[in-house]
């Protein structure tokens, strides 16, 4: 499967503008979509994104032959959040109990911290941060309470934990009856995909937490600005299945957050843990292609900002051009991140080391000497890599 790049193409723009615009731009906008749209046939990522569409709708008074199915959406997506919420209250209960803290990210969070609206933002599984020094603890105690871990990792999880959370960043459970995990475990809050952990103050992080009703339960979640860094990062990077949903993400938090947002804290934090980048072309591209209200000094200060070597390895991988940085920072990136951690996790085994020298010096070189004779011989040309902000 191709991975899907993280702008939206010009239908998905179309959907997001009928879910996150006001006015004749958003009604416009979503008669221009449903013009040749077949909901038996429509994306998983555009799919996530009808229930918002319905809420926005609703609110403009749209008069729609659609509306009916649109609203059949969104009451799904709240009964099944309102059954998972109430199941991850359960979790975080029994697990403050056991003195181990939490804090819950991603959808779980932000249906009420940025949708103010359960219903407005479906999701498949509930994502729980703990730290790190419990996260074995942690697994330990899922497992006594009932809760299976992810069969396709658990193995690894088992054969050395230390190793597992060097190659992982979360761990999957299933409850019973489930099909496929609805709780996912984290002892890390960013990652370039599943193997590549980033470093992030860990203190500062819980420090700045924010309580908020879980399904009768007072939970914690990230602040607003760290919410955002959040979604900036794991938003803006290819994915199998279209990203896009970070869009209407980002957009809920800085508009429903408004003047609250401290810049200042989400500038420096994104620079203190190295992922500026992201967060520059991820805001940029919000500010120019959807009119989300960043701060014309907000980005300006972000583009004015060194990236370091780190910076342009990652957001290579993130949007694969160019190819060859984004191969060699596949193995440089977390390597380097690595010897810039204080306190970093221990030595990798030598054969990790092996691994991955062969592949710097040989794989790799092999690789693109390959492609090189390929452009002269077939005249197939490099794609550019994108400027921050522009549009697909």
């Amino acid at each position: 499967m191709t991975p899907r790049d993280p702008r939206a193409g010009p239908r998905e723009a179309l959907l997001l503008r009928a879910a996150l615009l006001d006015g004749d731009v958003a009604r416009a906008s979503w008669r221009a979509w449903r013009a040749d749209a077949d909901l038996d046939r429509i994306d998983q990522g555009s799919f996530r994104l009808l229930p918002l569409v319905w809420r926005n709708l609703e609110c403009l008074d749209e008069d729609d032959p659609w509306r009916g199915r649109l609203k059949g959406f969104y009451r799904l997506a709240w009964a099944e959040n309102q059954i998972l919420f109430r199941r991850v209250a359960n979790v975080l209960a029994s697990l403050e109990r056991a003195g181990i803290p939490t804090l819950v990210m991603k959808g779980a969070a932000l249906a009420s911290q940025a949708y103010r609206d359960s219903g407005a933002r479906p999701m498949a599984d509930a994502d729980v941060l703990v730290r790190r020094r419990d996260f074995v603890a942690a697994v330990a105690h899922l497992r006594r309470s009932g809760w299976t871990a992810d069969p396709r990792r658990s193995g690894d999880f088992d054969a050395s934990p230390e190793d597992f959370r060097a190659r992982y960043h979360a761990l999957g459970f299933l409850a019973e009856g489930d099909r496929l995990p609805s709780l996912d475990l984290h002892d890390r809050a960013l990652q370039v995909y599943a193997r590549h952990p980033v470093e992030f103050p860990e203190d500062r992080l819980l420090a700045d937490a924010e309580p908020f009703d879980l399904a009768g339960f007072v939970a914690k979640r990230p602040s607003p600005e760290h919410a955002l860094i959040h979604v900036c990062f794991h938003g803006f990077q290819r994915q199998d299945v279209s990203p896009i949903r970070w869009i209407a993400d980002a957009d809920r938090l800085i508009r429903t957050h408004g003047a609250a947002l401290r810049w200042d804290r989400l500038l420096e934090d994104a620079r203190r843990a190295r992922v500026v980048s992201a967060v520059r072309d991820a805001l940029g591209y919000l500010a120019e292609a959807f009119d989300t209200p960043v701060p014309t000094s907000a980005l300006r200060r972000l583009r004015r900002t060194p990236l370091t070597f780190v910076d342009r390895l990652e957001r290579a991988m993130r949007l694969g051009e160019p190819a060859i940085l984004a191969d060699y920072g596949k193995s440089l990136a977390p390597a380097l991140r690595r010897a810039r951690e204080r306190g970093a996790a221990r030595r990798p085994r030598a054969e990790t080391t092996v691994r991955a020298a062969y592949r710097l010096s040989v794989r790799l070189p092999k690789r693109h000497l390959r492609r090189a004779l390929a452009r002269i011989l077939h005249g197939s040309p490099t794609a550019p890599v994108p400027a921050p902000g522009a549009r697909p």
